[in-house]
């Protein structure tokens, strides 16, 4: 369970268990096999990378992280990453080929204090709209705790909350104040990448 005092040494130990085909994420195997059809789908009817931001990132992708990388990076964290966005990393990509200018790449190298502090709002103060108790800006000091960067939006940007009762929405900021993508209680990273696939494959179906 999230929050278990053991984990730490539990994914250390399962990180010895690591072979070259992931362990993890196959909860979601069905999920992420119609995801990479749709990727594979998108990339053949976008080739002049007509849809907004697909010029940056042309539906280029890195290669999924080492399982035992990210056990010993979540050791090192204290909790596993959100099942979804965890399973996303280790078998389909790492990024960038994503919504506006592309996903932003994970990086295991990171400081993790502001990570291992919860995020403010909960899922019913964001489904409520109960914006103004916080303003986070990615530079603004003390206030990046609990969540992931994913990617920028014009003067805005989406992030993922990895700690916290909210744990698992991406949200995202317009620049002022935090607003929920599309639904009013939040959705979590594998539906909100795979409505990305759709409006993209719609947007091409439009420009035919």
């Amino acid at each position: 369970p999230f929050g278990d005092a053991a984990f730490p040494k539990l994914a250390r130990e399962a990180a010895k268990l690591c072979t070259k085909e992931p362990l993890g994420g196959w909860e979601y195997a069905e999920d992420l096999a119609r995801i990479r059809g749709k990727m594979d789908r998108l990339r053949d009817a976008d080739r002049e990378f007509r849809v907004y931001g697909a010029y940056e990132h042309q539906y280029k992708t890195l290669p999924p992280i080492p399982e035992v990388d990210l056990l010993q990076f979540e050791a090192r964290l204290g909790f596993p990453l959100p099942a979804d966005y965890r399973a996303f990393l280790l078998r389909v990509c790492n990024g960038p080929m994503g919504e506006y200018e592309g996903l932003e790449p994970f990086e295991l190298n990171r400081d993790l204090q502001e990570l291992q502090r919860p995020f403010a709002l909960t899922r019913e103060q964001i489904a409520n709209h109960e914006y103004e108790l916080v303003h986070l800006q990615p530079t603004d000091v003390g206030r990046k705790d609990g969540w992931l960067y994913l990617f920028s939006e014009y003067a805005g940007f989406g992030c993922l909350v990895i700690h916290g009762e909210a744990r698992g929405l991406v949200i995202g900021n317009d620049g002022w104040d935090f607003f929920v993508p599309a639904a009013p209680t939040g959705v979590t990273f594998l539906q909100w990448y795979e409505r990305w696939l759709d409006q993209s494959l719609k947007e091409c179906a439009r420009k035919q």
